[in-house]
């Protein structure tokens, strides 16, 4: 077969073939050296059989290397007649092929300018029409994301400014809750004027919730005063607020 070639149709049934034949002849042969050189010998054929088509099909891959090590086929046992002859064809193909190769094989790993994907993309005209819409594809992607990425940096701004309106209303009412209420909170600590126990249980309650809301307005005036109080947020207008009811209370 290697000799006379086989046509196109039974070339491509060899990529179902092989994988089959590799798996059932490893069960076959195992253990059996003259049988596993039989499955090395076979499974290069078929190889260099598709490498052959291929050439044939696509010219520019004759100037690449075959990417097979022959030095193998060296050590494999080949008892028969027809298969030494099967053996000195293939390792012939293999050094005309790699003679005149000026190219990388295409298994080799390392992409550059002289792999073959790389030069088969560039004398296509198929090829390069795929890559004009690929790029124009990632073009259209990059410009939809940086869209997304400018709309979300807005929105960003957007939650900061409205943070900062919170905060200085926050302030405002701390501010203005802390000029009102100085001297309620001062006489409170003061005058625990009582008449029952349970009174006095929750007059010194509310008035140690003072004391500590005194020590905060205390704080908080100061930083109203001097334009500093960066800590006042949501959280203190809420504390603000809930202070107040319960001097209301």
């Amino acid at each position: 077969m290697w000799t006379t070639g086989c046509d196109e149709e039974a070339v491509l049934e060899l990529r179902n073939l092989m994988p089959c034949y590799l798996q059932q002849s490893d069960l076959l042969y195992s253990g059996d050296a003259e049988g596993q050189s039989r499955q090395v010998l076979t499974a290069t054929a078929m190889a260099l059989l598709v490498d052959r088509e291929a050439c044939r099909e696509f010219p520019l891959l004759q100037e690449h290397r075959v990417g097979i090590d022959v030095g193998m086929l060296c050590r494999i046992l080949v008892p028969l007649p027809q298969q030494k002859k099967l053996l000195a064809e293939l390792e012939e193909y293999v050094w005309s092929r790699d003679r005149v190769a000026l190219f990388p094989s295409p298994t080799d790993v390392n992409l550059d300018q002289d792999s073959f994907s790389v030069r088969f993309q560039k004398q296509s005209a198929d090829m390069e029409l795929l890559r004009l819409r690929l790029l124009d594809m990632c073009g259209f992607n990059q410009q939809k994301k940086a869209q997304e990425v400018e709309k979300a940096l807005a929105r960003h701004q957007t939650l900061l400014d409205e943070a900062a309106q919170e905060e200085e209303e926050a302030r405002r009412l701390q501010c203005q809750f802390f000029s009102r209420n100085w001297a309620a909170l001062a006489s409170c600590r003061l005058n625990l004027n009582c008449e029952t126990e349970m009174d006095i249980m929750s007059c010194k309650s509310q008035c140690l919730a003072l004391a500590q809301a005194t020590i905060i307005m205390k704080r908080s005036w100061n930083g109203c005063t001097a334009q500093t109080a960066q800590d006042v947020g949501i959280g203190g207008r809420l504390r603000i607020v809930g202070l107040r009811l319960q001097v209301l209370r």
